[in-house]
């Protein structure tokens, strides 16, 4: 309101296709109400939670089709699948782990498909009760409610599966990026490819080094994951800005050499030169790296910054204090905690998650 930005909103309006147009140097855009308009940059923004994506595993098909397995997409209340004796949340992410700390106790027995430990995904999954036990990897669905699993093992009467396997990368508006996992660097690739996990290869993970379009033409914001969302997104935002403002700013050729360097990286960390592995694991940041990347853009705005230690003290904890702050609230005790927390400003919130932190430690000592 104050800047007066509604005047250039359109809601209830979709865009049908992008397209650079290398005559007129320019965007061209068509909207779901068969306007046509051009313009000199687009910020792509879409988010990456919109398209579903579901593993690959022999039955899942005839399942979905039945209604037997749902995405965690149309997941909204645990109560909702309280009728179902026996369920199965197939996935290792904060996803899966939220749903299944929901549906615990509501239904009978809850299974979780997990495809690694908690430690590797960063993640802290709950102990195995009468109510909920951990399971391998799934490697078909068969008829009946009954799951064969990877280790040979059997689970029979599942009443429901939810698949809390993540979202695809999808931009059906633009038609000029290549779909597929490009080979890994160096050379870089010519073209711009979305792989569905990644979009291969941007310039401080937004600007396009590929492509049938200028790098300084259009931005992709808001990819990388495992961060703290907004601050990141408001550091990209700045970033765009400037590159809007002076295109030379950016040094594409400093760009490139360090994506080389991630891919080595992740090479080394992964244990692996497959591509679509690579893919997978390029904007799954560690635990430290949305910290270093912010610092990154920070840089090329000019700015020498690192995060505060309190910070990085409690992302360390994050899901930790998660699983307190439940338990905290599942007890009914969360008024008394937050009495007075806020009247000294930031510090209280500090102080309060470091509380929550060695009440942790302390059940665990117990």
């Amino acid at each position: 309101m104050h800047f007066d930005l509604l005047r250039y909103v359109r809601l209830g309006t979709r865009v049908e296709q992008t397209f650079w147009d290398m005559d007129s140097k320019e965007w061209h855009v068509t909207l779901s109400t068969r306007e046509e308009l051009q313009f000199d940059f687009v910020i792509v923004a879409n988010g990456h939670y919109r398209k579903p994506r579901y593993p690959v595993a022999a039955g899942l098909h005839n399942w979905l089709g039945s209604g037997r397995a749902i995405h965690s997409a149309w997941y909204r209340h645990p109560t909702a699948f309280a009728h179902h004796k026996k369920v199965m949340v197939v996935g290792g992410g904060p996803s899966a782990v939220d749903i299944c700390a929901h549906m615990t106790g509501v239904t009978p027995l809850l299974l979780h498909s997990t495809p690694g430990s908690a430690s590797e995904a960063g993640l802290i999954y709950p102990d195995d009760t009468d109510a909920y036990r951990k399971v391998g990897r799934v490697a078909e669905y068969q008829d009946g409610g009954t799951v064969l699993l990877q280790d040979g093992s059997i689970e029979s009467n599942i009443d429901l599966v939810i698949l809390a396997t993540g979202y695809e990368m999808s931009f059906p508006f633009l038609s000029q990026i290549t779909s597929g996992v490009p080979s890994l660097p160096p050379p870089l690739p010519n073209k711009l490819y979305n792989s569905t996990y990644h979009v291969f290869p941007l310039a401080l993970h937004i600007f396009p080094l590929g492509g049938d379009f200028p790098t300084a033409s259009i931005a992709f914001s808001g990819l990388p994951v495992r961060g703290a969302p907004f601050p990141l997104f408001e550091d990209q935002a700045r970033v765009i800005v400037r590159v809007l403002q002076d295109s030379e700013s950016l040094d594409t050729q400093a760009c490139a050499e360090d994506i080389v360097k991630r891919v080595q990286a992740l090479v080394h960390r992964e244990g692996t030169d497959d591509p679509l592995h690579i893919a997978h694991a390029w904007f799954r940041f560690a635990l430290l790296e949305p910290f270093e990347y912010r610092a990154q853009l920070k840089a090329f705005l000019g700015k020498d910054w690192r995060a505060p230690d309190w910070e990085i003290e409690l992302w360390k904890h994050k899901f930790v204090l998660q699983r307190e702050w439940q338990e905290i609230e599942e007890s009914g005790k969360a008024e008394e905690w937050l009495k007075g927390v806020g009247v000294n400003g930031l510090e209280d919130w500090v102080e309060l998650c470091r509380r929550l932190i060695k009440r942790s430690e302390m059940s665990v000592t117990l």
